[in-house]
């Protein structure tokens, strides 16, 4: 077998170990997700790679931004966390050595950078590989569309013989193998968009799509995630607006009538919204002066939408140090008067939460970054703009940004604009170089590109490519 075969497999291995990890962030090893240790093990490989190569590697223009954003953001953001170390912290009890203040901030950073590291990577693989790209998207469909069978198959389990097979939280609550279902609804909304992708590129028929989707839907459903429910809505009248004919934006309002009807009078995400409500309204009149047990120990959603404004009207500059919301939400600066809360607690109130931890000027830097695949697509289809908005609007309804699927929906969206039809890099047609170092992607230096395939394909006498071929069985 030749080099570049063995090259192609491993890294066809890579996307298919990514893919169906993405979808079992609750599958650990001790505190660390199964897909952390696999893509910190390839770093290490890769930085290898770098040092043998003589650190020398090929980025394109945007690309070469994209990681000087991240890389000061990081910088940044290390910063402002040992400048934390100024304030008074209250920990929970019994919590382990590396959750104290200066570790904690350190390794949501490490995680962070690492989900826009595979970012950029993947991105610049998948602009030299369409097909690469074709098959990692098919993945990490399949796959999620295997987890929301999973949890359909287990509803009858539970409701019959109350055996619970790991996709549910109490309330019968789908959440597939993440830890509940908000975020597992929000990676529902993104599997839904890469199948959409894959129907676009012409690489998926229609009666699959609408056979897995089916899938997803009813998993989604039950679900019950009120973030995902609104993030869906809000992305998909983004899409009624940008594309499609009258006798079209019609069907598809029809359509949205119907989900919201579903929705509406099938689950309990309205109640559940009211409830929040006059939760937040009652704790604002009468929040001075209630007991120690009130509000069931006053944490998660509820408790962030009262702490995090006023951790920022406190630090509205330096912040209180990444991922640091869990040892001061006690200080009594915060609370005036209400009660305290002796688990590891989170705010659960989406990006604005980073605005408290990272103060006001990194967190509009931090958003910037965010919106990056959506800018670089904004002429593009319709369709990929949205995608490209996906990972803001999950990070905005609540997901982590430790949290890897969003960097990989935005490595797809930004792998479609490969070369030869992008506005990603300019200049004379020439051949790509090879990778100065094994292990990467063989980039393009700036001011240079190749042939894309369906450029090549329409040379006299070039063979066809599998590119080619699949697009002529597909039109």
């Amino acid at each position: 077998m030749s080099g570049t075969k063995v090259r192609a497999l491993r890294h066809k291995h890579l996307l298919l170990a990514v893919c169906v990890l993405a979808a079992m962030p609750t599958v650990r090893l001790g505190d660390v997700q199964l897909l952390e240790l696999f893509l910190l093990l390839h770093v290490s490989y890769l930085s290898i790679c770098f040092i043998l190569g003589g650190f020398r590697l090929y980025l394109q223009k945007a690309t070469r931004a994209l990681v000087a954003g991240h890389l000061v953001f990081a910088i940044a953001a290390v910063a402002l966390a040992a400048a934390s170390l100024r304030l008074n912290f209250y920990p929970p009890h019994d919590i382990s050595f590396l959750k104290s203040p200066l570790l904690l901030s350190a390794a949501r950073i490490a995680e962070v950078s690492l989900g826009a590291f595979y970012m950029v990577y993947l991105s610049a693989s998948f602009q030299v590989d369409p097909d690469g790209r074709s098959y990692a998207m098919a993945v990490y469909f399949w796959s999620g569309v295997a987890s929301a069978a999973y949890s359909l198959i287990s509803y009858p389990v539970l409701f019959a013989a109350g055996i619970n097979l790991g996709a549910y939280v109490p309330g019968f609550r789908a959440r597939g193998f993440f830890n509940e279902g908000g975020p597992y609804g929000l990676y529902l909304v993104g599997v839904m968009l890469v199948g959409l992708l894959l129907h676009e590129d012409r690489t998926l028929s229609l009666k699959r799509i609408g056979c897995g989707s089916l899938v997803l839907a009813a998993a989604f459903l039950l679900s019950q995630s009120k973030a995902a429910f609104m993030g869906c809505l809000l992305l998909f009248a983004l899409y009624l607006v940008l594309t499609g004919t009258i006798r079209r934006k019609l069907l598809l309002s029809a359509v949205a009538v119907l989900f919201v009807y579903v929705v509406v009078t099938q689950t309990p995400v309205v109640p559940q919204l009211v409830g929040y409500y006059d939760s937040y309204e009652l704790l604002a009149d009468f929040g001075a002066s209630v007991d120690e047990g009130a509000y069931g120990g006053f944490g998660g959603r509820l408790g962030g939408a009262v702490l995090v404004p006023r951790m920022i009207e406190a630090h509205p500059w330096t912040g209180i140090g990444m991922g640091n919301y869990p040892l001061v939400r006690n200080d009594p600066r915060y609370l005036r008067g209400l009660p305290t809360n002796d688990t590891w607690d989170l705010p659960g109130v989406g990006l604005i939460s980073y605005a408290a931890e990272l103060g006001l000027p990194l967190f509009l830097a931090m958003m910037l970054l965010l919106f990056v695949p959506a800018w670089l697509t904004r002429k593009a289809s319709a369709l990929l703009f949205i995608a490209g908005l996906y990972q803001p609007m999950a990070h905005a309804f609540g997901v982590q940004l430790n949290f890897y699927y969003p960097w990989i929906c935005s490595a797809f969206v930004l792998g479609a604009l490969h070369r030869g039809a992008s506005p990603i890099g300019s200049g004379t047609i020439g051949p790509a170089p090879l990778s100065a170092t094994p292990g990467f992607p063989a980039v393009t230096p700036v001011g240079m590109r190749t042939l894309s395939e369906p450029e090549v394909a329409l040379r006299p006498g070039s063979p066809p490519s599998a590119y080619a071929q699949r697009k002529r069985l597909c039109a």
